[in-house]
């Protein structure tokens, strides 16, 4: 089923998106977008398929994850669970931001958190250029807010 709706009118739709193998949230195509929306409105807790290219995959909109069906090239991901959100678009880009007193702030991000896992996956990664997780630990992750930077980039989104 095609969607069709006036980019008009996809400014104003919520943002949905899923995350990546590294903790980064990628935004959904426009067709996906709709379609996803379409549903959460009218309360739908079964699947939503969705294509990409050549890539399927259902999201469930009452775990708020997805998994893919099937990609015709390459089947190292199939059946991974991932999660997804829904946010509206004037919103603070990140559900984690702290209320601060500081105009800028270093926060504590927990064992867990989408920003700590970024962080261990960069230093500890499998590839050249990582340290050896057998041989190195990360004990801590902090990591800034800074409202005068937060509050530019939000304005600037907002004229995109």
């Amino acid at each position: 089923m095609s969607i069709s709706v006036p980019r008009s009118l996809l400014q104003h739709l919520p943002l949905w998106e899923w995350c990546d193998a590294t903790g980064v949230f990628v935004a959904y195509n426009d067709e996906n977008r709709v379609k996803l929306e379409a549903a959460f409105l009218e309360g739908q807790p079964k699947l939503v398929e969705l294509r990409s290219g050549d890539i399927s995959v259902a999201a469930d909109l009452s775990t708020m994850t997805q998994r893919v069906l099937k990609r015709q090239q390459d089947h190292t991901d199939h059946g991974e669970s991932r999660r997804v959100r829904r946010r509206d678009k004037d919103a603070v880009g990140d559900p984690t931001w702290t209320p601060q007193v500081e105009d800028v702030d270093f926060l504590h991000a927990p064992a867990g958190h989408t920003d700590a896992d970024l962080a261990v996956r960069m230093v500890l990664g499998s590839s050249d250029g990582h340290l050896d997780p057998h041989e190195f630990a990360v004990v801590d992750v902090q990591r800034v807010q800074n409202r005068s930077l937060k509050w530019r980039y939000e304005m600037e989104r907002k004229d995109m």
